[in-house]
C-alpha cells in the first residue's frame, strides 16, 4: 500500500496529503457510527445523540493520544 493515499494542491494552503492509514481509520470510523445510529433508531433510541456521542468520542480519543 502507498503511504500517501492521495494528495492535491490548494491555492493558499498548499499541498494537503491523507496518509493511506488515516483514510482508512477515518472510513472505519464513519461507518462504525453510521451503523451505530441505524441500530440505535431500531431499538427507539435517537440516532442524532449516537452522531454526538461519537463525535465526543474521537475528540477525546484524539486529546488522550496528544496528551500521551
Amino acid at each position: 500500500m502507498k503511504p500517501i493515499f492521495f494528495d492535491f494542491e490548494l491555492p493558499l494552503l498548499g499541498t494537503l496529503e491523507f496518509p493511506a492509514y488515516l483514510t482508512m481509520v477515518l472510513a472505519a470510523f464513519v461507518v462504525a457510527i453510521l451503523y451505530a445510529r441505524r441500530q440505535a433508531e431500531r431499538e427507539g433510541l435517537r440516532g442524532t445523540a449516537i452522531i454526538d456521542l461519537g463525535m465526543l468520542m474521537l475528540i477525546c480519543g484524539i486529546l488522550g493520544a496528544r496528551l500521551l
